[in-house]
């Protein structure tokens, strides 16, 4: 069976995003489009935009090396994709692809979609939105690299909305954010909610539209080249 060329530059599209993410692994189908970090501090789950797989479903657990041998050929005239299926009664999957050109054939063996564990519903009501800008996400950087800091807290009271890191010894940096929250409900709470660095720094700096959609339980949502892409606050 054929993948269309649209079908697979969109998988490479999502692939990328896993990457820059850390996320090991994702599975694909035309309805869902899920993949996460071991603990679910960061997770992609897409349900709208998706193309055609030929209602089949993917799993990709060895992202870089898909990527590698794909860029190997993709820019090759008469690129083609084929892809051998398993027929179950649950659902239809790729078993493995080949990538071809006149003079070159890479083949990648695909997992199980079902191996591949993800979040698919989310328990939270997103009625806060923050907008960030470059100038922000690069004293954020900064302070990260100054404070050695492993999570960023988030804060939100009547006054202001701020982000502090805490170094080992329990120094503080803090940084108040140029706009404040705004809420999209009749009410804004107060809120603390800390989050893994890195992978903060990482989905902030990539946010499409520099807006970020904060749940009242603390989950993060903003949009990574019209993919979305959600954070799970630390306990």
């Amino acid at each position: 069976m054929n993948i269309s060329n649209t079908s697979i530059q969109y998988i490479r599209h999502i692939l990328n995003i896993a990457k820059l993410l850390k996320i090991p692994a994702v599975s694909l189908s035309e309805t869902l489009i899920k993949g996460t970090v071991e603990g679910a501090s960061v997770f992609i789950l897409q349900k709208e935009n998706i193309p055609s797989f030929n209602k089949l479903t993917i799993g990709i657990n060895n992202i870089p090396v898909f990527l590698n041998r794909l860029d190997l050929v993709l820019s090759q005239p008469n690129f083609s994709v084929e892809c051998t299926t398993v027929n179950t009664e649950e659902m239809s999957f790729v078993r493995s692809f080949l990538f071809k050109t006149n003079s070159t054939k890479v083949g990648f063996t695909c997992t199980s979609p079902k191996t591949i564990k993800s979040i698919t519903i989310i328990n939270d009501a997103f009625e806060t939105e923050i907008q960030i800008s470059d100038e922000v996400i690069e004293i954020l950087k900064k302070g990260v690299k100054a404070m050695d800091a492993k999570s960023i807290t988030l804060l939100n009271n009547e006054k202001e909305t701020f982000i502090e890191f805490l170094d080992i010894n329990n120094d503080v940096f803090k940084f108040i954010l140029p706009q404040k929250a705004l809420s999209t409900s009749n009410t804004m709470e107060s809120f603390a909610f800390r989050y893994p660095a890195d992978i903060f720094l990482s989905v902030v700096q990539n946010s499409s539209n520099m807006l970020l959609k904060i749940g009242n339980r603390g989950t993060l949502n903003t949009e990574i080249d019209n993919v979305n892409v959600f954070m799970v606050p630390q306990v």
